[in-house]
This record gives C-alpha cells, sequence and structure tokens, in this order.
C-alpha cells in the first residue's frame, strides 16, 4: 500500500474546513484518519462510490450517484440503531484519484474536495 499526501476540503453550513494528512492508496480506496479526537477513520472507495467514515461511536456509509437518489446510513453504535439518510449527488468529479464532490444529506448541501499532493 503506497503512502501518499492527501489534502481534504469539506464545505458544509457555509463552513470550510482543510487540511493535509498522511493516507494511504489500497486499489480502488484512499484511507486516513481525520485530525479529530475521535480518530475518525475515512475511506473513500473509488471502484463502489462509497464515501465511509467510522470511529467509536458512528459508522456512516454514503453511496454517491449522479443518475440518482441513494440512501446513505448512519450506525449509532451505543444505541445500535441505524439512521437512513436520502443522498442526492449534484457533482461527482474523479481524475488521478483526485475528487471533487458535492451532495445533499436530506436538505444540507456538503462539498468534499480529496487532492493528492504530489
Amino acid at each position: 500500500m503506497p503512502k501518499i499526501r492527501v489534502k481534504v476540503t469539506t464545505i458544509s453550513n457555509g463552513q470550510e474546513n482543510n487540511y493535509e494528512i498522511n493516507a494511504l492508496l489500497k486499489k480502488d480506496k484512499i484511507i486516513y484518519n481525520e485530525p479529530d479526537p475521535k480518530k475518525t477513520k475515512v475511506i473513500f472507495d473509488y471502484s463502489n462510490n462509497l464515501l465511509i467514515r467510522k470511529n467509536k461511536d458512528l459508522e456512516m456509509v454514503y453511496e454517491f450517484n449522479l443518475e440518482k437518489e441513494t440512501i446513505g446510513s448512519i450506525e449509532v453504535k451505543s444505541l445500535k440503531r441505524y439512521l437512513n439518510l436520502n443522498i442526492a449527488t449534484k457533482k461527482y468529479e474523479v481524475l488521478e484519484n483526485n475528487l471533487d464532490l458535492i451532495f445533499l444529506v436530506e436538505e444540507e448541501e456538503i462539498g468534499y474536495k480529496l487532492e493528492v499532493i504530489k
């Protein structure tokens, strides 16, 4: 698994967050840990168009499809409950493991950009 450096940008509720972090490139997946206290592991699976985020409290799986709405799920581990959310993909562009994604979760627009730093 080659190690790479990525710049991650998220935009939600008008607030932009970005950071650079080490990641692993494994087949069609980029895997990294967010710089948060919960040590959230993020996997972007290019072959299945999935964004997976998991930590000790939650596991979130969002599937993206420009042609139709999909159902995302969030598992609240302490309650052993699942929440299903409607996902509408507005933009999905991939070029050499770089990703530019805009989607709606219910009615909230979220931007997610992943750039491999060379």
